[in-house]
């Protein structure tokens, strides 16, 4: 018994070595694809800084919606009133997934989940599927503005004893169900309505004033006033942290807007009021720098996966040329039958179809023989069990039983070990076959330029 526990010990550490090791490789290979993103310039893309500073923007109004959240809380204590908030009790079925997640994989995981759903729809109970499938098993506690914004939604979506469609956040793929649901107060569901929606607009104006008076700002109303009347101006508007914002500033801006002088002048002041606000808050705020450059990150091997893996995988050139290398891979356990099967009224006409098929090519048997009277015939690619005359003919594996309307039978064609073009492979199976072997190829070249 004591040499079993120390075998298996041994055999766990040995176990957890491999699992470090791979964590640790999958790692390096991240970085790698990081810093070969940033060598080929895709830090500098319009559409990733773009992304890059939505993921900044929305990081600020998380954090100036948590800011008002505790100001809501010290209110209600104030008044004597107890600050419930809204919760919501859940059990999910999750996923966890990589950041880096190949297309083949996110494929997989979510014909899983689609499979889950529909045995949802079934009856089969969410425990028993929660148990076989879930890498989250706990009962958790969710509350309002702390979970990712599409966790958030299918579950304050939900009723009570309801489950969820399956869908992606940055955490994985989840299918969740609410347990309990505690609604919250009058004055909670005020805030809520106003930081919900994305935290868009209405809960940006709302925090202009409180902005303005906490960065110092100062208006020229008599020089606003005379933009508004002109159309355009060089004079000054604003002042922020002892710099001066003038109508020329506002004018590239201006032209940018479908709006009026008004409402884009407004927009414009909130714009720099968030800029700097944002340069004061990330100066204060190291998590927020870190979690910044993660994102970047998490872009930049998206785009280089994008660029040197699926994009390529999609093209006819690579699905081709992949086949015929690998044409071995993609043959079948056991062998099938590429032919038709004729069945005739007499031996004379199934001889005179047989002649009609010399010289000519599989694909236009069926076009010779379709006029044919006193005939009937099946062409395709056979398995073994697909047709009882192929059976016996070929396979010799059956006797098949005679037609009583059509006794007579021929079998033309061949055996083939696989499919003999790579349009005969299933898209989806080749194109994830190429998009692992584009990944490591990759990713062996990105080891030997270490």
């Amino acid at each position: 018994m004591l040499v079993k526990k120390f075998f298996g010990l041994i055999g766990m550490l040995f176990f957890l070595c491999l699992t470090s090791r791979a964590q640790e490789n999958d790692f390096l290979l991240y970085r790698l694809k990081v810093e070969y993103a940033k060598s080929i310039g895709l830090d500098t893309l319009p559409e990733i800084l773009r992304k890059v500073d939505d993921y900044k923007r929305n990081l600020l109004l998380t954090s100036m919606a948590d800011s008002y959240d505790e100001e809501l809380r010290a209110l209600r204590e104030r008044l004597g009133e107890p600050a419930i908030e809204e919760t919501a009790q859940v059990v999910q079925i999750f996923h966890r997934l990589p950041q880096h997640i190949t297309k083949s994989r996110l494929n997989e995981e979510e014909l899983l989940f689609d499979s889950i759903y529909r045995q949802l729809l079934l009856g089969v109970s969410f425990e028993s599927l929660q148990e076989k499938y879930s890498e989250e098993k706990d009962t958790m506690l969710i509350r309002r503005w702390q979970m990712p914004l599409e966790v958030e939604e299918r579950v304050f979506g939900l009723e009570e004893g309801t489950f969820s469609l399956p869908f992606l956040s940055p955490m994985g793929i989840h299918i969740v169900k609410l347990l309990h649901r505690t609604p919250a107060p009058a004055p909670w569901m005020e805030a809520k309505q106003m930081l919900e929606g994305k935290r868009g607009e209405v809960f940006l104006n709302t925090f202009q004033k409180r902005l303005e008076d906490m960065s110092g700002l100062i208006r020229n109303e008599e020089n606003i006033k005379d933009l508004l009347r002109r159309g355009e101006s060089d004079r000054v508007l604003f002042s922020l942290d002892g710099k001066d914002y003038t109508g020329l500033d506002f004018a590239p801006f201006y032209a940018s807007r479908q709006t009026s002088v008004g409402h884009a002048l407004e927009q414009y002041v909130l714009k720099t009021l968030l800029e700097a606000e944002q340069s004061r808050w990330e100066q204060a705020d190291t998590l927020s720098i870190a979690r910044q450059a993660e994102y970047l990150d998490q872009l930049l091997v998206a785009e280089a996966t994008q660029r040197e893996v699926l994009k390529p995988s999609e093209e006819e050139a690579a699905l081709k040329a992949y086949f015929e290398t690998h044409r071995e891979d993609f043959y079948w356990p056991l062998e099938r039958f590429k032919g038709i099967v004729i069945q005739g009224t007499s031996k004379k006409v199934v001889k005179r179809a047989r002649k009609l098929l010399k010289k000519k090519n599989f694909e236009e048997w069926g076009t010779q023989l379709a006029a044919l009277a006193d005939i009937r015939f099946t062409q395709g690619i056979f398995a073994v069990g697909d047709n009882a005359y192929v059976d016996q003919q070929v396979f010799k594996v059956a006797v098949a039983d005679a037609d009583a309307q059509y006794p007579y039978v021929n079998v033309e064609g061949k055996r083939i070990k696989g499919p003999e073009t790579y349009e005969a492979v299933p898209r989806e199976q080749l194109v994830a076959e190429v998009q692992a072997y584009l990944e490591k190829m990759w990713e062996e070249r990105l080891k030997s330029m270490k």
